[in-house]
C-alpha cells in the first residue's frame, strides 16, 4: 500500500489544532506473497482473485481536529 496525504493544518489556540486536504492510496497485492495464507485461495471467503490481486486507487479527502489538553510535555496532567 502507498498511501499519500496534503494536508494543510491551522492552530487556532494552544488547545485546537485543524487539518484538512486530499488523500490518495494505492494499493497492490501479489499472489506469490500469499500464497499459504487465506487470500491464496480467495474463493473459500467469498472472494473474487481477480478483484483481491487487481490494483486499487482510493482518492479521497481528510479532516482533522486535534485538542491537546496536556499542561507540561515531560509530566503530562490534564487541564480542566
Amino acid at each position: 500500500m502507498l498511501p499519500g496525504k496534503v494536508l494543510l493544518r491551522k492552530r487556532l489556540n494552544s488547545l485546537l489544532h485543524v487539518s484538512v486536504g486530499p488523500v490518495m492510496y494505492h494499493y497492490w497485492n501479489r499472489f506469490s506473497d500469499n500464497n499459504d495464507k487465506i487470500l491464496g485461495q480467495p474463493s473459500l471467503i467469498g472472494l473474487d482473485s481477480a478483484d483481491v490481486y487487481s490494483q486499487k486507487t482510493y482518492l479521497g479527502g481528510k479532516f482533522s481536529l486535534l485538542i491537546n489538553n496536556l499542561d507540561n510535555v515531560l509530566l503530562p496532567t490534564t487541564r480542566y
